[in-house]
């Protein structure tokens, strides 16, 4: 029996499809347990509009705590921030204070924390700092703790809103939406239909052994098939990652 149709038996193929979910399966996991620090959140956009500076009845005036009437829209912006590493986030790893700023406000009238993972324990608070923004302390922020936010600020409907500060071994936080963007699905769907194709031109060229002859040899698509069944597994697997590591609020 040669090798190629050694090849051909069904086994032989199952065995390749099994090595390529192997081999995707352990870098997928060897990825996810690395050990890292991480902070995300996610923001509700846009902001709801609570007064209409410009359409509301005469008859209806909002004040401040200080009794001075506000002339601009008013809004209520809801966001969660959480540990989303594997490690926890000590007071010692701060190196700048983290700060929630709405770049776009013109004040800061109201803010509370909602809702809150182990508030005994975990013991996160807000104060203010200036008009545009507000600092953040906690007492624990380990790994999938964290805090549901509610702003009330005047100025205009997109808020801006960003979180900024330093802590040790995270470079940058990371905003988190409740749906994987449509380019990701795009490439998925693409590799696929690569994958098929590759797949189509294997089985074919194995029937017929005269395309060998003809100098049109089919280890280049075996090299095809693995590799993009190998990126297609992992993407997979990175969508489900995402879905399963939702916000946490």
């Amino acid at each position: 029996m040669t090798f190629i149709e050694d090849l051909k038996k069904p086994i032989n193929y199952i065995s390749i499809v099994l090595a390529i979910l192997g081999i995707a399966s352990g870098f997928f996991f060897y990825l996810n347990s690395k050990k890292n620090k991480a902070i995300s959140y996610n923001i509700t956009e846009p902001s709801s509009l609570i007064y209409d500076s410009k359409n509301s009845s005469s008859a209806i005036k909002v004040i401040e705590k200080d009794s001075i009437p506000i002339k601009d829209n008013v809004y209520i912006l809801t966001g969660t921030i959480w540990n989303s590493g594997n490690l926890p986030i000590t007071n010692e790893d701060v190196r700048q204070n983290l700060s929630l700023n709405l770049a776009s406000s013109k004040k800061i009238l109201d803010f509370k924390i909602i809702k809150q993972t182990d508030p005994s324990i975990a013991k996160f608070n807000l104060t203010s700092k200036d008009g545009k923004s507000l600092s953040l302390s906690w007492k624990y922020f380990d790994p999938g703790y964290g805090f549901k936010f509610q702003i009330i600020y005047s100025g205009y409907e997109n808020s801006q809103f960003n979180l900024t500060g330093k802590i040790l071994d995270i470079d940058e936080f990371q905003k988190k939406t409740d749906h994987v963007s449509l380019v990701y699905y795009i490439v998925v769907v693409i590799v696929g239909f690569f994958l098929g194709y590759s797949s189509f031109e294997i089985t074919s060229r194995m029937k017929f052994n005269k395309e060998f002859i003809l100098g049109k040899p089919v280890w280049p698509f075996w090299g095809l098939f693995f590799i993009l069944g190998i990126i297609l597994i992992i993407m997979i697997l990175r969508v489900g990652n995402l879905h399963s590591s939702k916000i946490p609020f």
